[in-house]
């Protein structure tokens, strides 16, 4: 059923601005003029086109070539993201073409480039799939406006390609109807494993859309690309879709982009190239939806917060995800009254090296104002002064009930931190140690192992970073020993004591083992290496082993297996240097540095309450922001 109210500003804008327009736009009004529906429709797309707009350039042109290239791979079935020679192509590109800079670009303005011609025939053919789709899936007149009828998604260049697409999807679209699982597995079906779609890494790197021509042809894009795609599937099939996204994440760097497809009832959320519904493995702290519709912005804010937080064509979706609340908090006062004359602040969280703004809100008598904003997550309001963040208050972790727990305290108190890790372990990481699943150690007297006797089984412990395996009984001395059945195993070592030790001696002697021999980069030597970024790899035949000779008189009996699985090396490394840094009064002060001798690293005499970072001074990008609770380390 119509919206009267929607129906009503979609007339008063068009009534206001079509008079401006090029005598193409009037063309298409005067084509629909015996059709009150579809009338309404293009109003919807004329009144919002203003600020619409496809990057072009000789930069994008050549750039083009890759595209080729991948086609014609495509067409030989291959299906690998970034193959070597499209590696080989963009760094040329890179070095010949330049990096992609969309500020560089030219912008075609649709409102000056847009044909009647193109505009009727997508105006007919959103209408003809919103009228074809199922009664299960029909949607309103105003949700069919917003994410039905736009003919574009993103910055691609405008291809007449909606129909066309419709039919080669159709099949699909009327299998998938039945609920939103189905419709999620199908498009998988046809775009990944029919059409071998695919994700490329090298196409982070190209920030703006892709033609709908090149995707269809090479099939590769980024994330961003992937759903813009999906968008475009869905749309030319009837179904309301657009993007959401998350600029930030509340708990990483970097953010995300996902499909979300609407109805009258509800919505599902799911990735591009994914099977199922929406997982968060982050925390996000504000979510939003890209939208065709000119959205409202507050223009007394210009000037006082980052551009980018005062899109047009953006909406805050983030309660259609999580409860969001509204948070007040009051500003220190010196830097209040520093900024007196600022009627607005920002929000922000942090990137792992610096608090990225990702909202703002009023600021009024010294407290600032945010709404919906999602909770477990650390935050810090201050203001944006010339592209800089300037803190007003202390980072504070905003609670999951909506409740605000400071991180800057009074207190004189200090406290002895034991850590562990600079960076949390995230659920992809954790699922490495299931490939160490179902693994065996065994002892023997002969290399082939015919007379293998079990030590102990493989225990995995997610928490763990580095595991060390007791047997439960005493076999005595054997000559060799090993650990098998096993992959993503980056370190392993084995230890003994002789009859009469009070201690335990890491073993010696000539290793030897086994790996898929398809795959020399993932072999045994990896688990011995003492390098925790290489790793043996699984394999089919699940044979997998790494054994060790200790000799024919051996006097040692296995008291001990110590091993590492693959990870993310971000666990405290023995012989590296860290240095503690905690956030105080606007800024990170240092503790102190020292060497790890172990598997963790322990830092004395450190201001309690705080927020706290852990630098590696040995290399490496991924740090984060932690609490320290009950003698654990807590992450935000």
């Amino acid at each position: 059923m119509r919206s009267i109210l929607f129906i009503a500003l979609l007339l008063l804008a068009a009534c206001q601005s079509v008079s401006n327009k090029r005598p193409e736009l009037e063309k298409v009004l005067e084509h629909y003029q015996n059709d009150s529906l579809k009338l309404e429709a293009a109003k919807f797309l004329i009144s919002n086109m203003d600020n619409k707009f496809a990057y072009e350039g000789e930069q994008l042109e050549r750039y083009d070539t890759l595209f080729s290239l991948y086609a014609a791979y495509v067409a030989e079935g291959g299906t690998e993201g970034d193959p070597s020679f499209a590696r080989r192509c963009w760094d040329s590109l890179r070095l010949t073409a330049g990096p992609i800079n969309a500020l560089s670009l030219q912008k075609c303005y649709d409102r000056d480039s847009i044909t009647a011609e193109f505009l009727i025939d997508e105006i007919n053919a959103a209408f003809e799939a919103w009228q074809s789709v199922p009664d299960s899936f029909a949607c309103s007149f105003d949700l069919f406006c917003r994410y039905v009828l736009p003919y574009r998604i993103g910055t691609e260049p405008l291809e007449t390609t909606r129909r066309d697409m419709m039919e080669d999807f159709r099949t699909l679209r009327d299998s998938a109807m039945m609920t939103d699982g189905k419709l999620i597995r199908a498009l998988f079906d046809e775009l990944r494993r029919t059409q071998l779609f695919s994700n490329s890494r090298l196409l982070w790197g190209y920030p703006v859309s892709i033609s709908k021509n090149n995707m269809q042809r090479a099939r590769r894009g980024a994330c961003m690309h992937m759903c813009e795609y999906y968008v475009d599937v869905l749309r030319a099939c009837g179904m309301p879709a657009t993007i959401d996204y998350v600029s930030q994440w509340g708990n990483r760097r970097l953010g995300h982009t996902w499909v979300v497809v609407l109805k009258d009832s509800g919505q599902v959320a799911f990735d591009a190239l994914g099977k199922g519904r929406l997982k968060f493995s982050y925390k996000p702290a504000k979510i939003r939806r890209r939208t065709y519709e000119i959205q409202p912005i507050d223009k007394e804010a210009i000037g006082f917060v980052p551009p980018h937080l005062l899109s047009s064509n953006s909406v805050d979706v983030s309660h259609l995800y999580f409860p969001t609340h509204r948070v007040l908090i009051k500003g220190k006062e010196e830097v209040m009254q520093t900024y007196s004359d600022h009627p607005y602040g920002v929000i922000c969280v942090f990137d792992n090296r610096q608090w990225q703004p990702v909202d703002y809100g009023k600021v009024k008598n010294g407290v600032f104002t945010f709404d919906n904003l999602i909770g477990d997550v650390c935050y810090m309001a201050g203001f944006y002064d010339q592209g800089n963040f300037v803190p007003a208050t202390c980072p504070f972790i905003l609670t999951p009930q909506g409740k605000i727990h400071l991180t800057e305290t009074d207190t004189m108190f200090t406290d002895t931190l034991r850590l562990t890790r600079k960076y949390p372990k995230f659920p992809h990481i954790v699922s490495f140690v299931r490939a160490l699943k179902k693994g065996v150690v065994e002892v023997a007297d002969d290399a082939d192992f015919h007379t293998a006797r079990k030590l102990m089984n493989v225990r995995t412990d997610s928490r763990q970073d580095v595991i060390d395996l007791l047997p439960k009984r005493n076999l005595g001395p054997h000559r060799y020993v090993r650990i098998r059945g096993i992959g993503n195993l980056a370190e392993v070592v084995f230890y003994g004591r002789r009859s009469g030790d009070t201690h335990d001696t890491e073993l010696t002697g000539r290793f030897f083992g086994y790996s898929a021999p398809n795959n020399p980069s993932a072999s045994w030597q990896k688990a011995i290496d003492k390098d925790y970024n290489t790793y043996l790899d699984k394999n089919a035949e699940n044979e997998n082993f790494v054994a060790l000779d200790l000799g024919a008189d051996n006097p040692y009996t296995v008291t001990r297996i110590r091993y590492v699985p693959r990870s993310d090396t971000n666990f405290i490394i023995p012989g590296y240097r860290y240095r503690l840094d905690y956030w105080d009064n606007n800024e990170w002060k240092t503790v102190g540095e020292k060497k790890a001798d172990d598997f963790s690293v322990s830092f004395e005499q450190v201001p309690a309450g705080r927020l706290y970072i852990l630098h590696c001074l040995n290399g490496g990008t991924e740090e984060r922001i932690f609490l320290y609770e009950d003698g654990r380390q807590v992450w935000y």
